[in-house]
């Protein structure tokens, strides 16, 4: 069945791998208070038009938010791990905000917005000062 909304109960610490991929009318979700990673593709291919992530968010895998409708983004502080592609193809993506706490942020976060054949934004910029690599699919900015 397809879900226009669901809400992730506390008990849940990890969203599997294609969890709730291709819903096509999943438009909200309300995370849990204990999720600390969200894998790949886990909601792929929905219809995402906001996202409140938890303060307990550790890791976003690759392309776990992939091809949403998706705008800005925040995420929490606490999260160390933001995979490539996650939140590649949501084609009106204006801006993310990244936490301090960042150790690993792979590239194409969003194709539409990271290219790395493009100068760097100028937050990748400010995560490069502070000796934070970039990774991209071949190597890594330091």
């Amino acid at each position: 069945n397809k879900l226009p909304q669901i809400v992730i109960p506390n008990s849940v610490k990890k969203i599997n791998n294609s969890a709730f991929y291709s819903d096509s009318k999943l438009a909200s979700v309300t995370f849990g208070s204990s999720v600390e990673t969200i894998d790949s593709y886990a909601f792929g291919y929905c219809a995402l038009t906001t996202l409140a992530l938890p303060t307990s968010l550790r890791t976003i895998s690759s392309y776990a938010f992939t091809n949403n409708k998706l705008t800005d983004v925040v995420i929490p502080e606490g999260t160390t791990k933001v995979g490539y592609g996650a939140f590649n193809n949501n084609t009106s993506f204006v801006s993310i905000t990244l936490p301090t706490t960042i150790t690993n942020l792979e590239n194409y976060i969003n194709r539409n917005y990271i290219n790395e054949n493009e100068p760097m934004t100028a937050y990748q910029a400010k995560f490069v000062a502070e000796g934070k690599p970039i990774y991209y699919a071949k190597y890594a900015l330091k």
